[in-house]
C-alpha cells in the first residue's frame, strides 16, 4: 500500500491544509472536517500511474459542504 499526502486551500477559511490519500482506491469522494477551522469539506480524487508505474493523483477537488 502507497501513500500520497496532498497539500490544499480550505475552501472555508483557505488555510493550508494536507491529508494523506491511500492509493488502494484510484478514485474516491469523502467528507472531511478542517483541521483548522472544523468545517466539512468534500473531497474527490483520482489517481493515474506515472511514467515509472507509480501513482500519482491526476485529478483533485475540495469543495464546501452546504
Amino acid at each position: 500500500m502507497m501513500e500520497v499526502e496532498k497539500t490544499f486551500l480550505c475552501p472555508h477559511c483557505w488555510q493550508r491544509i494536507s491529508i494523506v490519500i491511500n492509493t488502494l482506491d484510484p478514485a474516491q469522494t469523502f467528507v472531511e472536517d478542517c483541521h483548522v477551522c472544523c468545517n466539512p469539506i468534500q473531497i474527490s480524487y483520482t489517481l493515474r500511474e506515472d511514467e515509472d508505474d507509480d501513482l500519482e493523483i491526476a485529478d483533485f477537488v475540495a469543495e464546501k459542504v452546504d
